[in-house]
This record gives C-alpha cells, sequence and structure tokens, in this order.
C-alpha cells in the first residue's frame, strides 16, 4: 500500500486527509479554517472521521485532552464566516456574505444553522485590506484573482 492511502476496515479509500491539521488544532494558539466549497456535503452534522480538535464536550472537552489552549477560532467559507461557542463546542454563522440568502445559507449546510435573523452581513474590506492583500498576501493573484 502506498505511504498516502489507508484502507480502512470496510475496504474504503481514505487519502491521506489534511496535512498537520491535528498539530495545528492542538498547538496553534488560533487557527482558522479556510474551505473552497460550502455545500452540505462538506459541512454535515455528524462526521465519519476526525482530523483535527476542535471542541469535543466544548472548551471543557477540550481541557479534559490536556489542551488549555488553542483550537479552531473561525470557518471562512464563500458563503459565511463562522465562529465557534466554545462552551457549547459548536460552530456558529458569525456573518452572511453580501448576496447570500439566509435560505441558500441553510440550504447549502448539511446540519441546522439556528435562527439566522439577527446575524449580519459580512462586512466588505476595506481599500487599504485590498490593497495589503494584493500587494503582500497574493501578490501574482493566484489566491484572489477577482478581488
Amino acid at each position: 500500500m502506498s505511504a498516502s492511502l489507508l484502507v480502512d476496515a470496510t475496504s474504503r479509500v481514505r487519502l491521506v486527509g489534511p496535512i498537520l491539521q491535528p498539530e495545528h488544532m492542538t498547538l496553534f494558539r488560533r487557527e482558522y479554517v479556510m474551505m473552497p466549497h460550502h455545500d452540505r456535503r462538506n459541512f454535515v452534522e455528524k462526521v465519519d472521521y476526525v482530523s483535527g480538535v476542535g471542541y469535543p464536550g466544548g472548551i471543557e472537552g477540550r481541557r479534559k485532552l490536556g489542551l488549555d489552549w488553542g483550537g479552531p477560532c473561525m470557518v471562512v467559507t464563500p458563503k459565511c464566516l463562522f465562529d465557534f461557542d466554545r462552551e457549547a463546542g459548536r460552530m456558529k454563522v458569525r456573518s452572511i456574505h453580501r448576496g447570500v440568502s439566509r435560505r441558500e445559507l441553510q440550504d447549502a449546510t448539511g446540519f441546522d444553522l439556528g435562527d439566522l435573523s439577527s446575524v449580519p452581513e459580512t462586512e466588505a474590506p476595506t481599500a487599504e485590506e485590498l490593497h495589503i492583500l494584493r500587494r503582500d498576501v497574493d501578490a501574482r493573484g493566484v489566491l484572489m484573482p477577482t478581488l
């Protein structure tokens, strides 16, 4: 078997997965997750395989694992920004991107997002932030060709 493949007991192939995600979720003080797609297949109620520790049982669950620091703080998708209710151990919608309806967001998500009526629209980047992104972060336009 190749080093990049694992075969589980049911003979399903699992690819190597997110490299270094376990370390990031346990060692870093803050972790931002970037998701290139937002659909029901990516955002499910219950996962089959955990590759990085979030907040299992909330912040207290992290403490029981010996993780008194860090963890994910935000998930960025093409439809919204998520942050975390660390006490409850659940991801929640922080803001919804312009042009995305609340119904569209819920329909593209495989778990209940709760009441979205008071969730604000994601703030547009300032001119200075766009300048920094274009000049320093992605000078060649590889990551953000349309910004």
